[in-house]
């Protein structure tokens, strides 16, 4: 199984307030942001940019 550091780096977009973090995808979709799960409006909830998708 691959470490974290080797999944592939992507843009997360906050549901909240549209802010785009830094973030590494996971093989089942799910967006991990780097640096801590919450963005700085508080949410922990993100997107996808849909090019990603």
């Amino acid at each position: 199984m691959a470490s974290i550091h080797e999944r592939p780096k992507t843009v997360a977009i906050c549901e909240n307030c549209t802010r785009p973090v830094a973030a590494r995808l996971l093989n089942d979709g799910t967006l991990l942001p780097i640096g801590g799960k919450r963005c700085a409006c508080g949410s922990s909830s993100y997107r996808g940019r849909a090019r990603d998708r």
